[in-house]
C-alpha cells in the first residue's frame, strides 16, 4: 500500500507498506491511518491526519517494489524490503497457522503466525473491521 500524501524519498517517512490481512477481512482505512501514524510517532515523526492517505499501489509500482506480479505479492523473497503491517487477528489465530501469497498467482505459503512474526518483525496492528 502507498501513502499518497507523501513524496517518495521524504526523509524519516515511509511511503510504502506491505499489509497482511485475512482474505475474508475488510481493511479499515481509519484504523490503518492511525497505525501508520503510530508507527511514525514511535520513530519520532509526527504525521498529521492530512499527511496519511493509504491506497493500493499502482500495479507497476507494486511490481517494481515487490518483484512479484499482481495477486502473487509475498513478504517472503520480496525485492525491496518494506515495513510489514500484519492484522492482529492473524497473530491471534487458533490454531497458530495462516496462508499468504507465495510469489506466484497459484502458490500459497503456509506458516505459523508466531514464526512469521519472529522472522519478519511485522507491526501487528488492528487494521480491519470487527466481525
Amino acid at each position: 500500500m502507498e501513502n499518497t500524501r507523501i513524496e517518495e524519498g521524504t526523509e524519516g517517512v515511509t511511503k510504502y507498506f506491505l499489509v497482511v490481512v485475512q482474505y475474508s477481512a475488510k481493511l479499515h482505512a481509519e484504523k490503518l491511518r492511525q497505525a501508520v501514524q503510530a508507527i511514525h510517532a514511535d520513530k519520532g515523526v509526527k504525521l498529521s491526519k492530512s499527511k496519511v492517505n493509504m491506497r493500493l499501489c499502482d500495479e507497476a509500482v507494486s511490481d517494481r517494489l515487490s518483484g512479484f506480479e499482481h495477486n502473487a505479492v509475498s513478504p517472503v523473497g520480496i525485492k525491496t524490503p518494506l515495513p510489514i503491517l500484519m492484522s492482529h487477528k492473524i497473530a491471534e489465530l487458533k490454531p497458530d497457522f495462516f496462508w499468504l501469497g507465495g510469489g506466484e498467482v497459484d502458490l500459497k505459503l503456509g506458516m505459523s503466525a508466531k514464526d512469521f512474526i519472529d522472522v519478519y518483525k511485522p507491526f501487528v496492528v488492528d487494521c480491519t473491521y470487527d466481525d
